[in-house]
């Protein structure tokens, strides 16, 4: 009987980048900036993390803060884009830009996730 090999973790989904901004993705911990939506992000969960269709990596939400566009802090701008809160909130805006959307009431999730195929480097 030929060997089968279980899946390393139970996925809850996928989790869809356009773009890798700053390379994110091969840190051991990396953010992510979603629409709030606590059916599909949990803490603990594990998810396939898929940049422009193709699968990258595994990774596990660690934590979770919600907060509405405006209240982005800088700091987070900065590390998950790049960019200032400025140009993040307008790349956000941009993004859901097809969907009816009040920014004055719908709430943000910053997302930690820990890449579970990180390779600490070797000195």
């Amino acid at each position: 009987m030929p060997f089968i090999q279980q899946p390393r973790f139970h996925f809850a989904g996928d989790i869809g980048f356009v773009h890798n901004y700053n390379g994110k993705t091969r840190c051991r911990f990396f953010t992510t900036i979603r629409l709030c939506n606590n059916a599909k992000y949990r803490v603990g969960s594990f998810y396939r993390i898929i940049v422009n269709n193709d699968y990258k990596i595994d990774a596990k939400i660690i934590a979770i803060r919600n907060c509405k566009i405006d209240q982005l802090p800088e700091f987070t701008c900065y590390q998950d884009t790049g960019f200032d809160k400025e140009t993040t909130i307008a790349m956000i805006a941009n993004m859901y830009s097809g969907r009816a959307i009040d920014w004055d009431t719908q709430q943000l999730s910053i997302i930690l996730l820990e890449n579970m195929d990180f390779q600490i480097p070797l000195p």
